[in-house]
């Protein structure tokens, strides 16, 4: 008779978590900071006129955090400003040592931005202020790979909420955080992080930053207090917020996991566009004073916590072969269900098993109460006792709190089943998610004018962005002319083209953007001429008394241009130079220049262009208003004069 042996196994998490705190509604800290400069008086002579200290990493105000009880001691005595997210400590009194103390308690929420339905991606629904947290900074700079592998993962993913998950889960899965790395006491540039594939916390946040503002979506930089259990207890810590249209700023710590949400051990001290900004400044103006030394140091201790949530998801696990023997490979399937009206992500770990296969931590994301599959592969050691049989539990969690768990039959003269069949029955589990790609080519393309000579070259200046969800790579042709062309997701870029009228037959011209999955084409309008056209449209003449002043008014249309133009009459020349177009040319006169009467006016108007002279006659009838001598002679006098 076989017997049987109940075994408990327990992995340890190689997973960055704050799960303690988790599952609580909120929580209660006491957050205190203190600041100290010793200044250096060089002699008698030494003078304070004031010493400024602007702390900038305090607790914020904000809808997922309330600050209470906040008091503010210093020595000596000193003036105190608060100000939106900072304090203004001023002395005005010589010392050698100034002091401050700044203690608050914090509540800190569980916060969930209730996202319940689809938002677009890609989009550029953002107002002037979240486009400040657009593009590349100091720390979060983006370079031609950052936007290649963003492009990569976000490639025909329609849906923000899932594009910004998976740029945040592929960071956290690809980046190695490593407390003991060079990078602990300086921040690093995210192209060096992406290189290096190792950081900490300010590093992996500002490489999920770059990467999701390649995309086009705003993301700040945020920097506060975490309680963690890798370090146990309060650290500094650093995550981003995301800006959801028609939602608001979203909270995603990378490190954590906690993607949509943070848990209420996050203590919000400062937010900005990038890495490194100073947490306190100091201004003075003094004579013969300096710094000696300063610190500056903070610390939270947890007062209260609030109550647990009730289950967020439903988990099930379901172990897919069983009774096996040593060596074996085992599928586990487990079941994750969103409990929730709006949408939902958490990171779900395998915390017992006999052994598995590759990470023990899946991030998942679930719409409003959507269930998925997830899958793992375990193992059984080969080292077994022969005669028995074991009884093995399976545990797995998520980020709240919740459980599931399964038992596993193993045992030593028991069919074994290799990696490759196991294999192969998980693989054909993981139903994989068909995204919709849009090849959405903007493509705009004119000419620098409307008309040409046959002789000229034209330029062409081409407008190219891409609003689809893929990344582009496209042949741009005029004509024979041809370039290859890649645009990222929201990308753009201009190009320039020349073309050699000459050439010209014409026939339609046009620029063509094309490969195997876009045919988009931008027809260019313009004249091309042999020779300019001058037309004379109309030509308005008022009826005026001998004595008074009027003007002619001369419409032309030319087509499409002349290098100089004149016009010669009665009434004088007049000589423009290079024109073109509708043109509404005014000649003054006086009723004197020509007779009292009808008088017939003959204007002749010459133009050149490329050495040619081409030359128009057009009359036009002028009636001269009769007035009596005294008039007359006051005409004469102002000809006189």
């Amino acid at each position: 008779m076989l017997k049987r042996l109940i075994l408990l196994f327990v992995l340890f998490l190689p997973v960055i978590s704050a799960e303690d705190l988790s599952p609580y509604t909120f929580i209660i800290s006491n957050v205190d900071i203190n600041g100290e400069i010793n200044l250096n008086y060089e002699d008698s002579s030494s003078n304070l006129d004031y010493f400024d200290a602007t702390v900038y990493f305090v607790p914020i105000e904000y809808l997922g955090q309330e600050v209470n009880n906040l008091e503010i001691t210093y020595n000596p005595s000193a003036i105190v400003k608060q100000e939106k997210n900072r304090l203004d400590i001023r002395w005005n009194e010589d010392s050698t040592k100034l002091e401050y103390e700044i203690s608050s308690d914090v509540t800190s929420k569980n916060l969930f931005r209730r996202i319940d339905k689809k938002i677009a991606f890609p989009t550029n629904k953002f107002n002037e202020d979240q486009s400040r947290f657009l593009g590349e900074k100091n720390f979060a700079d983006i370079d031609r790979d950052i936007m290649a592998k963003a492009n990569e993962i976000a490639a025909g993913e329609d849906d923000y909420y899932e594009a910004v998950f998976k740029i945040a889960e592929w960071t956290r899965t690809n980046i190695q955080y490593d407390l003991n790395s060079l990078t602990e006491k300086a921040v690093q540039k995210s192209s060096w992080v992406l290189d290096n594939r190792f950081g900490v916390c300010d590093e992996l946040t500002n490489l999920f930053n770059s990467m999701v503002r390649s995309l086009g979506i705003p993301v700040k930089f945020v920097s506060g207090l975490a309680y963690s259990d890798v370090v146990g207890g309060w650290s500094p810590h650093a995550w981003s917020e995301v800006y959801f249209p028609d939602v608001g700023w979203v909270p995603f710590d990378v490190t954590f996991g906690q993607y949509g949400w943070i848990d209420p051990g996050h203590i919000k001290m400062m937010e900005g566009e990038d890495a490194h900004e100073p947490s306190v400044e100091y201004f003075w103006r003094a004579v013969k004073i300096n710094i000696n030394d300063k610190h500056f140091d903070v610390n939270a201790s947890l007062v209260e916590k609030g109550e647990k949530f009730s289950d967020l998801v439903e988990l099930k696990i379901n172990i897919l072969n069983n009774n096996v023997g040593a060596g074996s490979y085992v599928p586990a399937e487990i079941i994750i269900r969103n409990l929730q009206p709006f949408y939902l992500s958490s990171l779900v770990y395998v915390a017992a098993a006999p052994g598995i296969v590759g990470d023990n931590t899946q991030a998942v994301l679930l719409k409003p109460y959507q269930e998925k599959k997830i899958y793992w592969l375990l193992n059984i050691s080969e080292g077994l006792e022969s005669g028995l049989r074991y009884e093995g539990g399976v545990e797995v969690r998520d980020s709240f709190g919740g459980t599931a768990s399964g038992n596993i039959v193993f045992g030593k003269g028991l069919d074994t089943v290799n990696f490759e069949t196991a294999n192969k029955t998980l693989n054909n589990l993981i139903v994989k998610e068909e995204n919709i790609k849009d090849y959405d080519l903007n493509l705009n393309c004119d000419t620098d004018k409307d008309n040409y000579f046959k002789y000229e070259e034209v330029i062409v200046k081409c407008d190219l962005k891409n609003n689809g969800n893929v990344p582009l790579n496209f042949n741009l042709c005029l004509r024979s002319e041809c370039r290859s062309i890649s645009l990222g997701i929201l990308d753009q870029k201009e190009e320039t083209f020349s073309y050699t009228l000459s050439l010209y037959k014409g026939d339609k011209l046009s620029v063509t953007a094309k490969d195997d999955s876009l045919d988009v084409e931008s027809i260019l309008v313009f004249g091309a001429y042999e020779k300019p056209v001058v037309n004379v449209l109309d030509i308005k003449s008022p009826e005026i008394d001998y004595d008074g002043r009027g003007e002619i008014e001369l419409n032309l249309e030319i087509v499409p241009y002349v290098n100089n133009l004149e016009i010669d009459s009665a009434l004088g020349t007049l000589s423009l130079s290079e024109i073109g177009g509708k043109q509404k040319i005014i000649i003054p006169f006086n009723g004197w220049d020509l007779n009292e009467g009808e008088n017939v006016v003959s204007f002749i108007i010459k133009y050149k262009n490329n050495g040619d002279e081409y030359t128009i006659n057009k009359d036009i009838k002028i009636n001269i208003n009769k007035v009596n001598s005294l008039r007359k002679f006051l005409v004469l006098f102002k000809r006189l004069y």
